[in-house]
C-alpha cells in the first residue's frame, strides 16, 4: 500500500472494498469516517446487509460471490492510504 499524495485532515477513516475476480482486482472507496470505531461498524453492516442471498459465503469482512466468481474484501484504512489500484472504465 501506498501513501496518498493528499488526505484530508478531517478524514482519518476510508472504508474500502476490493473486488477480485478473474480479470484482476480493483478498490473502491465505500465512505470516509473520522473515527476507526464508525467505520468498523459500517464494514459490519456491510457485510451483513449480504445474509440471506443465494449463492454467497460471507466472512469477518469478505464476501464470496460463487456463481460469478468474485470476491469482495471490506476493509478499514487510515485516510492517507492509497490501497490500490481503482476500476477504470
Amino acid at each position: 500500500m501506498k501513501k496518498s499524495c493528499c488526505s484530508s485532515l478531517l478524514i482519518a477513516w476510508v472504508l474500502w472494498a476490493e473486488t477480485t475476480s478473474t480479470a484482476g482486482s480493483y478498490w473502491t472507496p465505500i465512505n470516509r469516517f473520522e473515527l476507526r470505531s464508525q467505520c468498523q461498524n459500517s464494514l459490519k453492516k456491510k457485510v451483513n446487509s449480504w445474509h440471506g442471498r443465494k449463492n454467497v459465503n460471507i466472512g469477518t469482512n469478505v464476501v464470496h460471490l460463487r456463481n460469478k466468481n468474485i470476491a469482495i474484501t471490506y476493509s478499514c484504512l487510515p485516510g492517507n492510504v492509497d490501497p490500490g489500484p481503482r476500476r477504470t472504465e
